[in-house]
Order: C-alpha cells, then structure tokens, then sequence
C-alpha cells in the first residue's frame, strides 16, 4: 500500500545514463542532462521535469539484467517500448541486455523519483535500457513555463542583473 497513489517510479540509487557517465536518480535535478532518444536518435538533452514522491509501505520490481546488475523501478513505470516493467520476465531482450530474473520486493526508501527528459520521446537509459518517464510532456511543459516565469520574477527584482536565457 502507498502512502499517496504513487506515480511509477525508481529508487534514489537508480543509475541515469549521462554525458558525465552514470548518476543517482535521487541526484538529477532540472536542466541537468541526460542521454535520451530525440527525433529518432540518440541525443544529449536537459532535464525537463524531475519529482520525488514520498512513499510507504511500498514494493516495486527488481529487474536483474545478465552481468548481474539490476534496477528497481514500480511495476507501472513505462520501458520506451510502453510496455511496464512488470510485464517483463527472464528472457526478454531489452536493447543489447536480457532479463534474466524479475522479482517483487519491498521498497527500501522513503520516496520514488523520476525524471522527464526534454525530448519527444521522453526516455532516458538505465544500464543501457531505455525507460519512459511517468510524466508527461504537458507536465513537463508547464514546469518549464513556471522556471522561466520565476527567472523573470528575479530578473525584474534584480535588473541589474541580466540574463539573456530569461527574456
């Protein structure tokens, strides 16, 4: 049972492919970048949108991938191909990777997060798996029409201050 009707989400220590190299979901923020499919290939673009949502008593899926590493993410969360991560099971290819156990397992953490990439496909990688993200594009939309608005906001109260990205 969850504390709130969780979006489908991962844990903090999920790890985000990056131009850096891999980080924290928990970490990313908006405007840092991440690896994604945009226009059909493969491409550098920011992050839209990033949220946490506090959860409890909560369990997700654990996908173990051959090589042994694995991802935990809720059984709702969208791979790029729309399907749920808990449909999956040993066997499935995913990219170059295969599944090779799928298990339920209680939640460790107190929040799940996810991120939107500031792409038309919305996806980002996880150990070279391609993910969609649980928000949307007119979420993420509005997100960065609010940042643009407070930016302004500041710029007005701060005019000697200019920043060009703003207006």
């Amino acid at each position: 049972t969850s504390l709130v009707a969780a979006p489908a989400c991962g844990a903090p220590d999920t790890r985000i492919v990056t131009p850096q190299g891999p980080r924290r979901l928990a970490d990313l923020k908006a405007g840092d970048e991440v690896w994604s499919i945009h226009r059909g290939e493969l491409a550098i673009v920011p992050i839209a949108m990033a949220r946490r949502i506090p959860v409890a008593n909560h369990e997700v899926v654990r996908v173990t991938l051959d090589g042994g590493a694995s991802f935990e993410m809720r059984a709702a969360h969208p791979l790029a191909d729309g399907r749920p991560v808990g449909a999956l099971v040993p066997g499935d290819a995913l990219g170059d990777r295969t599944v090779v156990e799928v298990s339920t397992v209680p939640y460790a953490f107190d929040a799940t997060y996810d991120i939107r990439p500031d792409s038309d496909s919305g996806t980002y990688f996880v150990l070279g798996v391609a993910l969609g993200s649980t928000i949307d594009g007119a979420q993420a939309e509005a997100a960065k029409t609010v940042a643009r608005r407070v930016a302004r906001a500041r710029m007005a109260l701060a005019p000697e201050r200019t920043c060009r990205a703003c207006s």
